[in-house]
């Protein structure tokens, strides 16, 4: 009961509108005491732990050239502390070290900006006092989040969530008895963007990356987080101990108490969930410069890779969520036995069948068994019914019966070892019966057929890639930009009842049609995929786009169904596709698509593509292909 009571309270505690902001200080003279000056003449305001306290970085709108990315008035105590470092300066060293009053309330400067005071006592070398006995609320957050350990925690990519299309990355704060049921006892330190209601919408995009919301820490037991990404999500998680000491993280929880429901701007690919936590562990540890690596994006996984590279990781866990798990022991099951685990799932009593009890009792363990974790899968997406729970019990009991089966879920290649997110590519090719050579480049982050290690399988998300072609006409053009482009071809969509997609938007060239002129083009995929044999993926798809030109009554539509197998064989990918077409302004377009990724090192790659495409009603065929080496860096 006693730990219901805190965690209720820390909840409370960091969803609390604070009032600090009722003490902001007036503009403070530099002659009334002997610390404003001395901290005039340190120029204590220019130093590095100061603008971290701060979060100031650089700004062309800011009157001052420098601005913090803190959006909220309630952080500053100067009036223009936002924009003016030595005004916030001189007015916390007025509020914390010289006009403070013997008893003070639990939302004084004192008890908020703790690492502030902190600090500025060691700057200008003042005795160390410990934060006031009257700020309860700071002592009992410190006394129930552990500072023994620390991990940084990366859930995998999640594709039918758009913010965490990349992974995230939050921070797991450990008690002292880390190895005696640690998800039980450890905390989360959360970053992320409050978008309320809003989910997968033209606004939701527009605003995720133009800072239309706003991000908060939180912080919350570690174990829901564990339900939410691992059983609910279906997401795998890494975990990465760190080694931070338990001073450093201390130094690091006291300014993430002065962070308590504070506002900053979220920006989808560079402040985000990653930035502000490599902030944090700039803070806690002087020197390691994490968040200087990240000038212009920060993708997740690009911050793991920052993180190993620094080498403060100590130890590194795979958690498989239990959407892998079922999925690894449903494959061990044989193929025509395989309808069973989805019968059993739907009707229990189907377990006690003559049919089913023909089988050896080894194979009706393992049936049983994934049946009743498919079931919890199921039940923990959804709202919890009794007779789902008598479902599961009766389960259980068949269970209890049965064989013990060990089952363990390998662990796959870690995250930091996967290729790197950037893409650079130079070949050559043959279209329309004409050579070329084409250059481009991709922003971001991965597709389908690049090396697949420490990524998921099937799973795609390509943005900014731009292509360059010059023909042996020495016709040189834009071929295609392609802002966006996401695929999502899971093993498991059967069993789990899920659809499979795709969907790209950018500026592309039909050689086909009007000329191979430059066309805006969205389009999307809808379908089922299935794992068909090891390492492969099969997938049914129905397809359509609409393209504009230049002119605004020539656009088009497009419909069609898509077939295809996409096949793993170690690190390399080969992709084979049939597609009906049904055109707008021609007749139906018969289509077959064959490429193969080659890895030649962890970033280096060269790739092959052939298609053959005709239209009904014509003789002749359009056969194009290409060769091209690919640097990931």
């Amino acid at each position: 009961m006693q730990i219901i009571i805190k965690v209720r309270y820390l909840a409370l505690l960091f969803t609390l509108f604070c009032t600090a902001s009722s003490y902001a200080a007036e503009p403070v003279s530099s002659s009334n005491s002997p610390l404003l000056q001395k901290a005039i003449a340190s120029n204590l305001h220019l130093e590095k732990v100061w603008t971290q306290l701060l979060h100031l970085q650089k700004s062309n709108r800011s009157p001052t050239g420098i601005e913090s990315q803190v959006d909220d008035a309630r952080y500053f105590l100067a009036r223009d502390g936002k924009n003016n470092p030595r005004a916030e300066l001189l007015a916390s060293i007025d509020a914390l070290l010289i006009n403070v009053e013997d008893v003070i309330a639990d939302d004084h400067p004192r008890c908020r900006f703790v690492s502030r005071e902190a600090w500025l006592r060691e700057r200008l070398n003042l005795p160390a006092e410990a934060v006031p006995e009257q700020c309860i609320s700071y002592y009992e957050w410190r006394g129930i989040v552990g500072t023994h350990s620390m991990s940084l925690v990366f859930p995998a990519s999640y594709l039918n969530s758009p913010s965490s299309m990349f992974g995230h990355t939050l921070l797991r704060l450990d008690p002292e008895n880390i190895d005696e049921s640690s998800e039980w006892l450890s905390w989360s330190l959360n970053f992320a963007a409050d978008t309320g209601s809003e989910n997968f919408s033209a606004g939701y995009a527009f605003k995720g990356i133009a800072g239309g919301y706003a991000g908060k820490f939180s912080s919350i037991p570690y174990f829901k987080k564990l339900q939410e990404y691992g059983a609910i999500e279906n997401r795998d998680i890494w975990e990465y101990k760190l080694d931070f000491t338990e001073a450093e993280l201390s130094r690091m929880l006291d300014h993430v108490w002065e962070l308590r429901d504070i506002q900053f701007d979220y920006y989808f690919f560079r402040q985000n969930c990653s930035y502000r936590l490599l902030e944090l562990m700039d803070y806690a540890r002087p020197g390691l410069s994490l968040t200087e690596q990240f000038i212009v994006t920060t993708i997740p996984a690009d911050t793991v890779k920052a993180v190993d590279k620094a080498g403060i990781v100590t130890d590194t866990h795979y958690r498989p969520s239990l959407g892998t798990g079922i999925q690894m022991r449903y494959q061990s099951i044989p193929r025509k036995l395989k309808p069973w685990v989805t019968r059993i799932s739907n009707d229990d009593e189907v377990a006690l069948s003559a049919e089913f009890l023909e089988l050896d009792i080894a194979t009706r363990a393992k049936i049983i068994r994934v049946a009743n974790d498919l079931i919890t899968y199921r039940s923990r997406r959804t709202s919890r019914s009794p007779e789902t729970a008598k479902k599961r019990l009766r389960l259980l009991k068949m269970i209890s019966k049965l064989p013990i089966e060990e089952s363990v879920v390998p662990t796959p290649v870690a995250p930091e070892k996967a290729h790197d997110t950037r893409t650079a590519n130079i070949g050559i090719g043959r279209a329309n019966k004409t050579d070329y050579a084409q250059l481009g480049i991709r922003w971001s982050y991965h597709d389908v057929l690049d090396r697949n290690y420490g990524y998921l399988k099937g799973a795609g998300i390509a943005l900014g890639d731009l292509q360059l072609r010059r023909d042996e006409n020495d016709v040189s053009q834009l071929q295609s930009l392609e802002l966006v482009k996401l695929q999502s071809y899971s093993d498991r969509a059967l069993i789990f009842n899920t659809l499979s997609w795709d969907l790209s938007v950018g500026l592309t060239r039909d050689d086909n049609r009007l000329d191979g002129r430059l066309s805006a083009k969205a389009g999307g995929s809808i379908g089922k995929s299935t794992q068909v044999f090891n390492n492969t993926i099969g997938y049914g798809l129905l397809t359509g786009s609409m393209a504009q030109y230049s002119r605004l009554k020539e656009n088009f539509v497009d419909v069609g169904v898509r077939l295809g197998l996409l096949r793993y064989i170690g690190g390399a990918a080969f992709q084979l596709e049939f597609k009906l077409e049904t055109r707008q302004d021609e007749s139906p377009r018969v289509s077959g698509a064959a490429d193969f990724n080659l890895p030649l090192a962890k970033n280096h790659g060269l790739r092959f593509s052939y298609t053959h495409s005709q239209n009904t009603g014509v003789d002749e065929a359009v056969i194009a292909g290409s060769a091209q080496y690919r640097f990931y860096f």
